[in-house]
C-alpha cells in the first residue's frame, strides 16, 4: 500500500512538473502564484487518488501501476526525444529573425549548427513546451482505473486537447515557435503516448 501511494504521488508530481509548471515558466517571471497553485492542486489530487486506490480491486491496482508507469515514461521520453531533435534541426525562432526572414528554414530541413553563433537560442523545432503540455493526456487513462470516471472520458479528452491547444497557440503568439514547431512537438509526444499504451497497457485492458 505504501509503495502504491508513493507511485500515485510520483505520477501526479511528474505530470505537474511536465504538463503544468514548465509551460507556465515563460508566462510569469520566476516562481509565481500560478506555479504554487498548480503544485498544490497536484498534491491534493495525488492524495485524493491515493485514498481511492485503496478501495479498488487487485486487478484495478495492477492497471493503475501500469498507468503510473506509462505516465512516468511518457514524461521522461517526450522530454528526452524532443531535446535530442532540437540541436539536430537547429531551427531559428520567429522572434529572433530579421524583417527579411532570410534565416527562415522549412520544418523538414535540419540546420544542425548553422545558426549556433547567429541566434541566442536556435531550437525552435520542435516545441518542447507543447510536448510537455501534451503529457496531460495521461489523465485520459484514469477511467481505466476508476469506474466513476468512465463516463468522463470525453470530458478528460476535451480538457487535454484544450490545454495543449492553449499552450501551442500562446507559443506561436509570443513568437517562440512556428505552427509546424508546435504541431510536431504535440505529434511526437502523442506518438510516444500511443506506443507506451500499446506496450504497457493494452494487454491488461483487453483482458
Amino acid at each position: 500500500n505504501i509503495l502504491l501511494k508513493c507511485l500515485c504521488a510520483a505520477f501526479f508530481f511528474i505530470w505537474c512538473v511536465e504538463a503544468a509548471v514548465e509551460p507556465l515558466h515563460y508566462i510569469t517571471d520566476g516562481f509565481g502564484i500560478a506555479h504554487v497553485a498548480i503544485i498544490t492542486s497536484s498534491i491534493v489530487l495525488g492524495g485524493y487518488f491515493s485514498s481511492k486506490v485503496r478501495k479498488i480491486t487487485p486487478t484495478k491496482r495492477d492497471i493503475f501501476r501500469k498507468v503510473a508507469s506509462v505516465g512516468a515514461w511518457f514524461s521522461v521520453l517526450s522530454t528526452l526525444v524532443i531535446n535530442v531533435i532540437k540541436p539536430i534541426w537547429g531551427r531559428a525562432r520567429f522572434r529572433e529573425m530579421t524583417p527579411s526572414f532570410e534565416s527562415f528554414s522549412h520544418w523538414y530541413l535540419p540546420q544542425y549548427d548553422k545558426f549556433a553563433g547567429v541566434f541566442h537560442d536556435p531550437s525552435s523545432f520542435p516545441s518542447g513546451h507543447t510536448a510537455s503540455a501534451t503529457t496531460i493526456f495521461i489523465i485520459t487513462l484514469l477511467p481505466l482505473v476508476f469506474d466513476n470516471l468512465k463516463n468522463k472520458q470525453k470530458l478528460l479528452s476535451f480538457i487535454s486537447i484544450l490545454y495543449v491547444g492553449m499552450v501551442a497557440t500562446s507559443r506561436i503568439i509570443i513568437g517562440a515557435h512556428f505552427a509546424s514547431d508546435v504541431t510536431m512537438g504535440a505529434t511526437v509526444s502523442l506518438l510516444i503516448f500511443v506506443l507506451l499504451y500499446r506496450f504497457i497497457l493494452r494487454d491488461s485492458v483487453s483482458k
